[in-house]
């Protein structure tokens, strides 16, 4: 199947609504200046609305403290574990412990409160305190609590390598320039994603950005773009700010995902709010409204709503094309939690999204409107608890996903619904090692209908069409396991296997996966890690109209990887080498006119380095620098040939450097850079039989590629207390600010004999927005 080769991206400066969008989002200048408010705060990971998350102590406009929380955490050999992050469950209360283990804050929550201590590798300690404890806790990792199933919040922090991913903020997500508040575009920030264009899709480590797997709440989410075009999609995520945690994993991960050949991303959305907050967004084109309240002592939630228009943005700062209608519409989020016991919590969450718009497109053949219509719904009921040893937890979700895109000839009505269960368990069998296992199942069916041109070159209203129409439905079925074995206090051992089954597919799979951490010394970690990935090939592929028509079978790759990881939390500097191979890659041509019929057999590699740094800087700057470098090759459909992968971009570097000044005042700038990815060009073009156009000829494939991308984003913000509970945030954001040509496509003439770029919708931007919240 063939896309319109240009999309819309989104909208162009941070804090300003995007132009294609994920359900479940609130305005992004509601989440920019939240996040600002979080920074004022103290930094804390979550401010609107708080849930189930560890955070600083609560800044001003908090209610009097009343009771203190104090005490020292050690190892199980005495030694004290510093950088534990210790709170109190459902609340803002909590601290981080010093180099000799202690920690105190203060807390308004009332008794019996649950106190959590959580290292960065997702093991956790959970005490119930009546208010009959000593005034000093004693407490000890390695007692015989269970160790949950990995969530690492770890704010400003990158913890790359097996079993530990790589964290990501909700701060971080809406503060770094450039980002428009979009999770995907800030873990494009993160060391093995590259830059491709300047959309949202995640290409991991020289891989396609449909390798890489988003899970929320358990949850596999639906195809997270909605949008496609030959090089990913512009679409955004979930809202920054209704998630507790963001965890990205660029390879390594362990046996409880699968479906997935490259990366995964892991978002939670938060839990019961600890108090009630309203919070209210303007920005030029987008208002959005949060409410949050907490119901008796064990339940709560909270809903956000969004109505975005882009329009005065278009108006303001001009656009490369015309837009008819401007990008628009609606999101709506809700959430509901309750906690049957002190440690157990059932959620559910909600969101329904609708976005339109019309952009006109030229190709050689056809200029006129492309029009787009996306429509999505989720629903993710989960339960999570704490038993003794055990922590078990299950999910059941429900998604639906319509889109219809029309262009000349091309029309295609897609819908796709699914349903997905999942659940599992940890358990502490020695104070040392925690076992975890657990199943999951999924029902996708898949719809397509609509009209494709027959020749891919000629897309004019009144060429010649090919009727599409099938349907599939996949069935797929997964069981894992894994052992974590903390052998001694400096080695980290993680096993598992992984085993899954699709209807469409005809073969089991079953993956084997192992890790390794060593800490040398107190500044310095060996990782490593190997493993077997599968991932079934998109259904409708299997149709005998649309693909296939025959089984497929799932795809796999098989990954090595080591890494170097020097310095400590201020200042820290890690390197990872990787190696990663595929085959039974699923061929599918992708240029017009070229082979569309579905079929097994692709290899591929891709190797590289990935390199993260960060310190405290001169003059309170914080600068952060990735650094990633991947040689990726594989199949080509057409000739059978190794050629360069789509996402073979060979160097990608990114800086970002924040400063706070007095006053309330914030300043960040952020730098991107990266080599232009490949292509296939035109060789020539033959004239049609009844000479009513030219079809193109193309050249050795991916044989040419795109200019260099570069670009540099700013923004400064104020935040500005009302009165005790009220704080109002004023934010300027300038988006492409050297006003760089970055290419995102060719416009070829009628004979295909002439290109000319087609800039990207990312021109020099202005935007500027407030916030005010109440508490």
């Amino acid at each position: 199947m063939r896309h319109p080769p240009t999309l819309l991206p989104p909208t162009a400066a941070k804090g300003l609504p995007r132009t294609t969008r994920r359900p479940g989002r609130v305005g992004c200048a509601a989440r920019a200046a939240l996040a600002l408010v979080a920074a004022l705060r103290g930094g804390a990971a979550g401010a609107q609305p708080p849930g189930d998350a560890p955070a600083t102590v609560p800044g001003p406009g908090s209610p009097p403290a009343a009771a203190r929380v104090e005490g020292r955490v050690r190892r199980a050999d005495g030694a004290p574990l510093t950088g534990a992050n210790v709170f109190v469950l459902g609340s803002l209360d909590g601290a981080v412990t010093d180099s000799a283990g202690r920690f105190g804050f203060a807390t308004t929550t009332p008794v019996p409160r649950v106190l959590v201590v959580r290292l960065a590798s997702g093991a956790e300690l959970r005490r119930v305190l009546t208010g009959g404890e000593a005034p000093v806790l004693e407490l000890t990792m390695g007692e015989r609590t269970a160790a949950l199933t990995p969530v690492v919040v770890q704010a400003g922090r990158h913890e790359m390598g097996p079993g530990a991913g790589a964290t990501l903020s909700a701060l971080e997500v809406v503060t770094t320039p450039g980002s428009t508040a979009d999770v995907f575009r800030a873990l494009q920030t993160l060391p093995g994603v590259q830059q491709l264009d300047e959309g949202t899709a995640l290409f991991v480590r020289g891989g396609d950005f449909t390798e890489t797997r988003t899970v929320l709440d358990g949850a596999p989410l639906l195809n997270p773009p909605q949008l496609l075009t030959p090089t990913g999609t512009f679409v955004g995520s979930a809202d920054p700010f209704q998630l507790e945690s963001i965890t990205f994993s660029s390879g390594g991960f362990g046996a409880r995902h699968g479906n997935a050949l490259s990366g995964v991303v892991e978002l939670a959305t938060l839990g019961r709010p600890s108090g009630r907050a309203a919070t209210l967004g303007l920005g030029l084109g987008a208002a959005s409204v949060t409410l949050a309240t907490p119901i008796g002592a064990r339940g709560g939630g909270w809903v956000a709503a969004n109505r975005f228009d882009t329009a005065p943005i278009l108006r303001l700062n001009g656009a490369p094309r015309p837009f008819a209608p401007a990008p628009h519409g609606h999101d709506l989020a809700a959430s509901a939690s309750w906690r049957p016991t002190a440690t157990g919590t059932i959620k559910l969450y909600a969101l329904d999204t609708r976005t339109r718009l019309g952009v006109l497109l030229e190709e050689p053949s056809f200029a006129g409107s492309y029009a787009a219509d996306v429509a999505g719904r989720l629903a993710v009921l989960s339960w999570r608890d704490v038993v003794g040893r055990a922590a078990p937890w299950a999910s059941i979700a429900w998604q639906r996903l319509d889109r219809t895109e029309e262009f000349g000839a091309f029309a295609l009505g897609l819908g796709q619904r699914v349903l997905q269960l999942a659940g599992g368990s940890a358990w502490e069998a020695h104070p040392r090692a925690v076992l975890r296992a657990g199943m999951e199942g999924e029902r996708l069916a898949s719809a397509l209908d609509g009209t494709l041109p027959t020749s891919g070159a000629a897309v004019a209203p009144g060429a010649r069409r090919q009727l599409l129409g099938g349907a599939r439905t996949l069935v797929r079925h997964a069981a894992w396991a894994e052992g974590d074995w903390r052998a001694t206090e400096r080695l980290r051992l993680l096993a598992g296997v992984r085993t899954d089954a699709a209807s469409l597919t005809g073969r089991r799979s079953v993956d084997p996966r192992l890790s390794a951490t060593w800490q040398l010394g107190a500044a310095a970690t060996l990782t490593a890690a190997w493993g077997i990935y599968h991932q079934v090939p998109d259904p409708l592929l299997s149709d005998p109209v649309l693909g296939a028509g025959g089984a497929l079978p799932p795809m796999r790759a098989t990954q090595s990887i080591v890494g170097v990881r020097l310095g400590g939390e201020r200042r820290m500097l890690r390197l990872e080498l990787f190696d990663k191979r595929y085959r039974d890659l699923t061929l599918l041509g992708a240029e017009p006119g070229r082979d569309r019929v579905a079929r097994a057999g692709g290899i591929g590699r891709a190797r590289g380095a990935d390199l993260v740094a960060r310190s405290a800087g001169p003059w309170g700057v914080e600068p952060r620098l990735t650094w990633s470098v991947v040689r990726a090759e594989r199949t080509d459909p057409v000739t059978g040939r190794l050629a360069p992968a789509p996402a073979d971009v060979t160097h990608a570097l990114t800086g970002i450097a924040e400063r706070a000044f007095a006053g309330g005042w914030r300043t960040a700038v952020a730098w991107r850079s990266a080599t232009g990815r490949p292509f296939t060009p035109v060789a020539r073009a033959t004239p049609d039989a009844d000479g009513a156009g030219w079809t193109p000829v193309w050249g050795a494939p991916m044989s040419a590629r795109f200019p260099d991308f570069r670009r540099l984003d700013l923004s400064l913000s104020r935040v500005r207390p009302f009165g005790a509970r009220t704080q109002g945030v004023f934010y300027l954001a300038l988006t492409n600010a050297l006003d760089r040509r970055n290419v995102q496509a060719w416009r070829y003439s009628a004979d295909w004999a002439e290109r000319t770029p087609v800039r990207s919708i990312f021109n020099r931007a202005v935007y500027v927005g407030a916030t005010l919240q109440h508490r």
